[in-house]
């Protein structure tokens, strides 16, 4: 798979990137839940619908989020890169979840579900 999780770096659309996993849970880096309550914002799960844009290009296609920066991908089939772009969001999302984890550790922070109607 190739899948371009992050352009600041100076990659191009064709480099060929190989994705890393990153903790998934705030308690991997020492985050403790939010305020007074056991409840955490990372307990519940996202359901999120975002818009998806894909152009064919001569080694396949290529795609990325319009909602999203840093989540690009491609693949050879239409198929693939659906599927790789699902995996580049949801590998963007854990990403920007650990890094504001890191971020804040050791701070008095409150996390919460935020719900947007766009």
């Amino acid at each position: 798979m190739r899948t371009i999780l992050d352009l600041q770096d100076g990659a191009l659309p064709n480099a060929r990137l190989q994705p890393r996993r990153l903790m998934t849970t705030p308690a991997a880096v020492g985050c403790k839940p939010c305020w007074a309550s056991s409840f955490s914002a990372y307990d519940t799960p996202m359901n999120v619908e975002f818009t998806a844009v894909f152009r064919q290009v001569p080694e396949g296609y290529i795609g990325f989020v319009e909602e999203l920066p840093g989540a690009n991908t491609q693949g050879n089939t239409l198929e693939e890169a659906r599927r790789n772009l699902q995996e580049a969001v949801e590998l963007v999302l854990e990403a920007n979840r650990e890094l504001i984890v890191e971020a804040t550790k050791g701070q008095s922070v409150i996390r919460e579900p935020l719900k947007v109607s766009a």
